[in-house]
């Protein structure tokens, strides 16, 4: 068997404008090397940079990112836990073993740096991935899209600096009424054996992109602001709360210019069930506005038939009245 051609190196401060090249050239993602530093800054888990990049000689063609996370049991035992966040290699070179390569050589830097557990949530292409490294899978997560009824003009203002700045400005403006800190926001997701603790440093290590810890009506949201908004937790206790809430967060995310609400979690979620009960009262609503629609249209093809045939009846009776005029004049 030939030897393995590429170069495996260590994530290093000096290596992310590599990381940067690949993910401007192979994802198509425009991420600064600010936020970049911003997102592998893991400094105040005791962890740094576990992850590689992959190299044809000088040129980077592949790279495998882990972001090191507190990480708590149920019993309150902490450990350090490590993301898989990123995953990515040149289209020439896919197919080589390149992700196996990066993923070996993390996993090992891992046991050195006394990290016992990697965990992520894979969309359908990485998880295949992930099952052929040894993943074990904890769960499946659900999507929710709710239109905010308006057309995205957020995505535009992504494609120019200044019309970007003057939406986060924006954006943050409209929530500074609802903000809370921190400290008022836990990991509502505790029912997996393991969770990530939320600290400060944690949405600190999150502000690559625009992060807003709210409170609308007793609910709490984080909400990540890119194109869409995306819910990365929630907090509420009924049903009925949740819904007077998503109402005025929709109406907010509507003047902003967002086309959509996006929520994930895992379908055995604590919290799931009464988002079903949300969504199905959300699309019985739905139902009910389509019902009264169709019984109002009913009506009104039913009141216009009635004239049409009374119209008529009104015209054969006219028409009679002439026939009989002419017959008696006739006589």
């Amino acid at each position: 068997m030939d030897r393995f051609p590429y170069h495996i190196k260590r994530l290093s401060d000096d290596r992310l404008p590599d990381v940067k090249y690949l993910l401007d050239k192979v994802k198509g993602r425009k991420m600064s090397l600010s936020q970049l530093r911003i997102k592998y800054d893991t400094s105040h888990t005791g962890r740094q940079f576990v992850a590689h990049l992959a190299y044809d000689g000088d040129l980077p063609i592949a790279f495998y990112g882990t972001v090191p996370q507190i990480v708590s049991k149920l019993d309150g035992s902490v450990f350090i836990g490590c993301h898989a966040a990123d995953l990515y290699s040149e289209i020439a070179y896919r197919k080589q073993g390149l992700n196996l390569a990066l993923a070996n050589s993390t996993f090992e830097l891992m046991r050195d740096e006394d990290i016992p557990v990697i965990f992520g949530y894979q969309n359908e292409g990485s998880y295949q991935v992930c099952k052929r490294q040894g993943f074990s899978e904890l769960g499946r997560m659900s999507g929710y899209l709710i239109p905010t009824g308006n057309l995205s003009f957020s995505k535009g203002y992504q494609k120019f600096h200044f019309l970007e700045r003057w939406h986060s400005q924006k954006i943050r403006e409209k929530f500074s009424k609802w903000a809370i800190t921190p400290a008022q926001f836990y990991n509502s997701n505790r029912s997996r054996g393991f969770t990530v603790e939320y600290s400060t440093e944690f949405f600190k290590s999150k502000s690559f992109h625009e992060n807003h810890l709210i409170e609308i009506e007793g609910v709490k949201f984080w909400l990540a602001t890119e194109g869409l908004v995306r819910v990365g937790d929630v907090h509420f206790e009924e049903a009925g709360q949740l819904i007077a809430a998503l109402e005025i967060l929709k109406k907010t995310m509507r003047s902003l210019g967002f086309g959509n609400l996006l929520f994930q979690a895992y379908r055995q979620s604590p919290w799931i069930l009464l988002w079903n009960r949300v969504t199905r009262a959300l699309n019985l609503g739905v139902l009910a506005i389509w019902k009264l629609c169709l019984e109002l249209t009913f009506i009104i093809i039913f009141l216009l038939t009635r004239i049409k045939i009374r119209f008529r009846l009104e015209d054969a009776s006219q028409v009679d009245l002439k026939l009989s005029e002419k017959a008696w004049s006739h006589d």
